[in-house]
């Protein structure tokens, strides 16, 4: 008898430390995966999008948008952030971004929208991909989640400039002017960067055009912010824009002599939050009278927050290249996975009719996706 009890006290020692453990581990992804718990689903594709609230609780806003008081006041209590990511990034490196510390100074809701082909997001990254994305997660913003244009704060980062710009540009068109925009290491074109990077890039098509829109989108309130030791995206790049925003009233550029492109100090963060609190949100342009399937394909389609709670979004597959051969794409698709891999900055020789020299795994993954 006692024989067969200590197998059975056995296994159900074992059985209690394995589902304690598992309980644990569960608790830890949860915590390391808190980004996964806010994840929505928006678009008709089912686009992932992140979205958090800091400081105030929807059910505030609800009641504050209820309550008589005029819309500058509102939009200066409760501004919504979308935050458009570089190249290098996707929706986990979220929390790990100086966008948390800004989002709770400013007790703002923060709305990260996802690219195609980058992270949970399916599809193939393009200009055009992004473009609808920013679209809808402008849209999205204002049907769903109720804020008026002039509550908006665009921030973009690298890459993510150009989609600001883009979001702007619909945002103006169908509602009227953000609060603010901010540009950190901002490019004119990528264009213009392929010719940085490049002689071919004269040769290749102007996308993301910055510098031809950033006057013509109703910007009141424009802050650049860039790294001196920035060698994949110049300086001069924003300090072209800045004189290219000529009707824009209050605007500024921030050049921080240690920082470089991906790594800046505590006092851009700072600074960002100080230009934010001191920026007057543009008047609310009054909405049409009519408008018709409003909101219309913009609510979630699964109704729930994404419920995978495993695993890390940190998949950089960040390979575009729609208007190439089936091959072509492949070999691209393993070329950009391998450098997402490099963390060590390395240089490399390639050929394509002349030789260049750039330094891996950023610059020569961005100039993949600029000629392609």
């Amino acid at each position: 008898g006692s024989g067969q009890q200590q197998p059975t006290i056995f296994f159900f020692f074992f059985f209690f430390f394995f589902f304690n453990v598992c309980a644990s581990t569960s608790t830890d992804c949860v915590e390391h995966d808190a980004i996964l718990a806010h994840t929505v689903y928006l678009g008709a594709k089912g686009d992932p999008c992140y979205c958090r609230t800091f400081g105030k609780s929807k059910k505030h806003r609800q009641n504050r948008a209820r309550s008589p008081t005029s819309p500058n006041q509102d939009a200066a209590a409760t501004p919504c952030i979308i935050y458009f990511h570089g190249n290098f990034m996707d929706l986990g490196d979220v929390p790990y971004t100086e966008m948390p510390a800004i989002c709770t100074r400013l007790g703002a809701t923060l709305l990260v929208p996802e690219y195609p082909g980058y992270g949970l997001a399916l599809g193939s990254a393009s200009e055009g991909a992004c473009r609808r994305v920013a679209q809808q997660a402008i849209d999205y913003a204002i049907h769903n989640l109720g804020f008026n244009h002039n509550q908006l704060i665009l921030i973009g980062r690298s890459i993510g400039s150009g989609v600001a710009m883009q979001a702007c540009q619909h945002l103006h068109k169908r509602h009227g002017p953000p609060r603010a925009v901010v540009l950190q290491s901002a490019f004119t074109s990528l264009r213009d960067v392929a010719r940085d990077l490049t002689p071919m890039g004269a040769v290749l098509s102007t996308r993301f055009p910055t510098k031809d829109v950033i006057n013509n989108v109703g910007i009141t309130n424009l802050l650049l912010v860039h790294g001196a030791k920035d060698t994949l995206i110049r300086p001069s790049h924003s300090e072209k824009l800045l004189s290219l925003a000529a009707t824009i009233a209050n605007k500024q550029l921030k050049v921080w002599p240690t920082a470089d492109h991906n790594m800046f100090p505590a006092t851009a963060t700072s600074h960002i939050i100080s230009f934010l609190s001191a920026c007057d949100p543009p008047p609310l342009r009054p909405k049409p009278q009519h408008v018709q399937g409003r909101g219309r394909g913009m609510r979630s389609q699964h109704g729930q927050p994404l419920a995978v709670l495993a695993g890390s979004v940190r998949q950089h597959a960040t390979a575009p290249a729609t208007r190439l051969v089936p091959c072509a794409r492949l070999a691209l698709c393993i070329m950009h996975a391998l450098l997402s891999s490099i963390h060590t900055d390395i240089s490399i020789n390639i050929s394509i009719s002349i030789s260049i020299s750039v330094r891996a795994p950023q610059q020569l993954s961005l100039l993949i996706l600029i000629l392609i």
